[in-house]
């Protein structure tokens, strides 16, 4: 409230032109060249006289990680701001780590071939919530498992004993039960969603920026994953499983709860799942703090480095975070999409990027 727009036009006054980098992603019919001047156009139109600033960062260092439990499994329990609300919820994530595309394809397969039981279990039959649902997926490198619930009715001490249930008991019974058709219907199904070339040119570009707005560069990790399907079987996605769930398992878990007033925290320790085989570590109010200054980060090294142009500039010493612009715009047929990074540090360069260019 207390930000008022002359404030923020000498902000933006500041940012653009003495303290911002970008990244620029351009993407169908135009050639290199063709990139290269609609880049320099738009980046000079973010500076104050027009003209495109000379230099470009190194390659930044990484601003953004998937922070690493080391292995622990860890609970944090809060109560919903709203008195008013009536759904609690409880949401487990595995942390499955930095994978090999091969062991990447194992986690996709046990993530598909759990989804639909996982529904049916805690939604269709025991009637938990209007939401139930999990997935896998890969966040900067890093290959998770999540197992989300919502409920209005049931408490989330009681969805967490379920979730676990299905993992320790009713997972290891349906793979166990799965037959040889079945388990190549669900790899044939995995595959042809990694390899399905995207409908739209939107959706493609998004794909490619996702990789780009990591800083991994990753452009060809579907293509290996699904490639990599075709050595997994069956016994790998069941070791997969029992490794995940085992007392001594080497993922890391980390375990919400959120209580609606009808399901008041109490404390945290009454929250843990009896039945689970792995024991959790309760993350009080007066522990966030010591847990966010001494976690971890996975590393997150690229898979390519993203060609700069010729010439250099030094990057930013320290990087505090950063901020993206969703800015969309259609451009020469193609798409451009900007993220403006703001930086930190004891030097700062003038407004800089570099461009990406990748031809369709």
């Amino acid at each position: 409230r207390s930000i008022r727009l002359p404030q923020l036009v000498r902000f933006a006054a500041d940012a653009l032109s003495s303290w911002a980098s970008s990244d620029f992603l351009f993407f169908g019919n135009l050639d290199a060249a063709g990139a290269v001047d609609a880049y320099e156009e738009q980046l000079g139109a973010l500076s104050e006289d027009g003209a495109a600033p000379a230099g470009l960062p190194a390659v930044p260092s990484q601003q953004q990680a998937v922070a690493d439990l080391g292995g622990r499994a860890l609970l944090r329990a809060v109560a919903h701001p709203n008195p008013q609300e009536t759904n609690s919820a409880v949401r487990l994530t595995l942390v499955l780590g930095e994978l090999s595309a091969r062991e990447a394809a194992t986690a996709q397969l046990l993530a598909k071939m759990v989804e639909p039981a996982f529904f049916a279990s805690l939604r269709t039959r025991q009637q938990l919530g209007y939401l139930v649902w999990s997935f896998g997926r890969e966040v900067r490198g890093v290959s998770l498992l999540y197992f989300i619930v919502q409920s209005s009715s049931a408490s989330p001490r009681h969805v967490t004993a379920s979730i676990h249930a299905f993992l320790e008991e009713e997972a290891e019974a349906l793979l166990n039960s799965t037959a040889a058709a079945d388990f190549a219907a669900y790899a044939a199904a995995a595959r042809k969603e990694l390899l399905d070339p995207p409908e739209q040119l939107e959706a493609a570009a998004e794909e490619a920026w996702g990789q780009i707005a990591a800083e991994r560069f990753c452009f060809a990790r579907r293509r290996e994953v699904a490639v990599a399907l075709d050595g997994v079987s069956l016994a790998d996605v069941q070791a997969l499983l029992a490794s995940l769930v085992a007392a001594d398992s080497a993922a890391s878990r980390m375990l919400v709860q959120v209580h609606s007033p009808e399901h008041p925290v109490g404390r945290v320790a009454d929250e843990l799942p009896e039945s689970s085989r792995r024991e959790y570590s309760p993350l009080e109010d007066e522990g966030v703090a010591r847990f966010r200054a001494g976690r971890g980060f996975f590393a997150g090294e690229p898979c390519a480095v993203a060609p700069p142009l010729p010439h250099g500039h030094d990057s930013a010493d320290e990087v505090y975070g950063w901020m993206a612009l969703g800015a969309i715009a259609s451009l020469l047929g193609g798409i451009c999409l900007l993220s403006l990074r703001l930086l930190a540090g004891a030097g700062r360069p003038a407004l800089s990027s570099r461009p990406l260019v990748q031809l369709q």
